[in-house]
């Protein structure tokens, strides 16, 4: 049935927009700043890890959102959300953006945006200072500030060491890109049905992060005084892991800082199939890299490599143009044997690395090529000297692997 209006009109005008806008109910978004029951008891303005609880929109937006942000315009992060282009309604793909020091992204994840999904998120920028009387009697807490590490729905998306900027007291905010990135857009359309903190003994078990305050998991690098503290060109002997129940990609070796960095790694090339299967590849940051053919190994036996990459060596910007020191021919070298065998040995570019950025076993700068760590140990490390290494590569044409 239509029930028409009986009434009369008494009069009738146009309303001006911001009448309009001022006369809505004002919705606040979530906003930690705000929200004291979310914190920890011992942390003053600091969330710590936390767990949320989303609803996603039926009907997915084209554009990446905000999850989380924290920090300010210029010295910030935001965790996001984004669908995958072309892909099905329920694929998407969570990331960090970081001011100046570029962006990381987990492997597409399939949601169903019929029920609800919980999200865990450990942010650096989440925890206090690290001089705060958070970590007093927990050291090991420490290795939060530099961790970045997501699951959704108990599987793990994101868990990498990254760079976070220090995020002031009340900044964090939920659903808002508090910092301006340009690559996100300004909030997130889903609704948050729930936000509690997760306590740091029970997030930090779950990471892969390696423990700054327990001895040295791998042996320290060589330091010839002929090169200035670098470690040069490398041999080193590994018992990869017996057991591979997924493929993965470990850092070997990793160089430079986040954003401008060089990683070696080894990639379980079929798991599934023939764990005895690997390849060895390099990336560099922002553009592309390498990656051996598969290669055969025994897994029950430990394997020699041996490494030449560039960034071992003294930048050559540091170096007196009159030296001309007999490595110098190295700096834009990529090499790589495994047991005497040559897998990789061609031209490459290499980003200039500080000394005391060269890491074993560790993805120290976040690529998102490598996991966090090596699997497996390293039984011996030494340094080849130049006069030995020259003859790798010299007098051989580029070959070996395939660019990524």
């Amino acid at each position: 049935a239509i029930t028409w209006f009986t009434g009369k009109f008494t009069s009738a005008r146009p309303l001006p927009m911001g009448e309009f806008l001022a006369g809505l109910k004002k919705v606040e978004l979530p906003d930690f700043a705000s929200l004291s029951a979310i914190r920890p008891p011992q942390v003053t303005d600091f969330p710590g890890a936390l767990r949320l609880t989303l609803q996603l929109p039926r009907v997915p937006r084209a554009e990446t959102e905000p999850i989380l942000s924290a920090g300010v315009q210029g010295a910030g992060e935001v965790l996001f959300l984004k669908p995958v282009p072309g892909g099905e309604p329920g694929l998407i793909q969570l990331g960090l953006d970081a001011w100046g020091s570029g962006s990381t992204l987990s492997p597409p994840i399939n949601l169903d945006r019929k029920v609800t999904h919980t999200l865990v998120v450990s942010m650096g920028s989440l925890f206090p200072p690290i001089g705060s009387p958070y970590y007093a009697g927990h050291p090991e807490w420490k290795n939060l500030k530099h961790t970045l590490f997501v699951s959704v729905d108990g599987r793990v998306a994101l868990d990498r060491p990254f760079p976070f900027s220090p995020a002031g007291q009340g900044s964090v905010k939920v659903c808002v890109n508090a910092v301006g990135a340009t690559s996100v857009s300004q909030r997130l359309h889903a609704q948050v049905l729930l936000v509690e903190p997760v306590p740091s003994e029970i997030i930090l078990p779950q990471t892969s992060v390696p423990d700054a305050s327990s001895p040295e998991t791998f042996p320290k690098l060589p330091e010839p005084k002929a090169l200035g503290g670098f470690p040069g060109a490398l041999r080193l002997t590994l018992q990869l892991p017996k057991v591979v129940e997924r493929p993965l990609q470990e850092p070997v070796l990793t160089t430079g800082v986040a954003g401008a960095g060089d990683v070696l790694f080894i990639r379980s090339a079929n798991p599934a199939g023939d764990p005895s299967m690997i390849q060895i590849g390099h990336d560099h940051w922002g553009s592309s890299g390498a990656l051996s053919d598969p290669i055969r190994i025994d897994r029950d036996q430990p394997h020699t490599l041996v490494v030449v990459m560039g960034s071992l060596f003294p930048p050559v910007m540091t170096i007196d143009p009159e030296s001309r020191p007999a490595w110098l021919a190295l700096t834009r070298t990529l090499f790589v044997s495994l047991d005497g065998k040559v897998v990789l040995n061609r031209r490459a570019e290499f980003y200039p690395a500080r000394s005391d950025t060269i890491k074993l076993g560790v993805n120290s700068i976040g690529a998102s090529t490598a996991r966090v760590t090596l699997r497996g140990r390293v039984l011996a490390l030494e340094s080849i000297p130049t006069a030995e290494a020259l003859p790798l590569w010299e007098g051989m044409e580029a070959r070996g692997g395939r660019d990524l």
